[in-house]
């Protein structure tokens, strides 16, 4: 079901007039999105490292079926972060009785040592049941380029893996919000990509918090459709402007988000994945330094 509302103080700031459209599921906006029937701003050739596809038609497959096409990049940027996170994160040292072994060492016993039955073993720490919920900015201005939004969707999902290697689920949320012109109104369109308990899929995963079409071609085709979207924010399909991005997440509120994402300010996250990784999850209580 899609919801859509209006009304002030929806979002995080009371003073401005929110247009919210709100789906259940990931599905619901990729069927809407591909009903349109001309998709004229939508579609428009690749230019200026603005769109990743040659058109929506490509960026609709991607969608639907995952990212595949660049899983060996992905997985560049992921792998030393994910053998990282699991050594520092997924293992703890306990102390254990050797009571069996094919050689005991009987000279030591017999002196008192018993550190020659004690060895150190190496076992898995997963923590159950506790459910995070990401909330991903996705409302990309000119400036962020096609490496911008590539590289923070590897993070993220590197991120996603961690909290799954620990035990913990992550529900992921993708929001993109822009502005009329006089700044008095905004529109938001916020759409789930995974839910908690569903298996994780990270190339699909990817294309929605990784790949810039996603917002550029997928969610712009939507939001075309909107009559509010297309006379107060210019999504519409001649001479169309697409409301002024506003980065930074603003209907936290609404998903009851504990980890938010924003293209805005994320210079640490892709300089220093890991470093940043382990934050999240130390500040979400996950993981401690103690």
């Amino acid at each position: 079901m899609v919801t859509y509302q209006t009304g002030s103080g929806i979002g995080k700031d009371a003073k401005k007039k929110y247009y919210v459209t709100r789906f259940d599921n990931y599905s619901e906006l990729l069927e809407l999105s591909a009903a349109n029937p001309k998709k004229q701003h939508s579609n428009r050739a690749p230019q200026d490292n603005m769109n990743a596809t040659e058109d929506f038609a490509e960026a609709h497959e991607l969608a639907v079926h995952g990212w595949h096409g660049v899983r060996d990049k992905v997985d560049t940027v992921m792998e030393p972060i994910r053998e990282k996170v699991g050594q520092a994160l997924g293992i703890v040292s306990e102390r254990v009785f050797d009571m069996v072994g094919f050689e005991p060492d009987i000279d030591r016993y017999l002196s008192g040592e018993m550190e020659c039955m004690v060895d150190d073993l190496f076992v898995e720490a997963p923590k159950e049941g506790k459910v995070f919920t990401l909330l991903v900015d996705a409302s990309m201005a000119w400036y962020n380029t096609q490496d911008e939004v590539i590289a923070r969707g590897a993070v993220l999902c590197a991120m996603v893996e961690a909290f799954n290697m620990l035990g913990f689920q992550l529900e992921i949320w993708v929001e993109k919000t822009i502005a009329s012109k006089d700044l008095k109104e905004l529109a938001t369109v916020l759409v789930p990509v995974s839910k908690a308990g569903d298996p994780l899929d990270v190339d699909q995963i990817m294309f929605a918090v990784g790949h810039p079409d996603f917002n550029r071609r997928i969610i712009w085709s939507y939001m075309e459709t909107v009559p509010d979207y297309a006379s107060r924010f210019g999504c519409r399909q001649v001479g169309g402007y697409y409301g002024m991005t506003k980065q930074g997440a603003h209907m936290n509120s609404f998903v009851n988000a504990s980890v938010i994402v924003s293209l805005d300010g994320n210079t640490d996250m892709t300089r220093d994945p890991v470093a940043w990784i382990l934050g999240q999850l130390e500040m979400q209580g996950v993981t401690s330094n103690d």
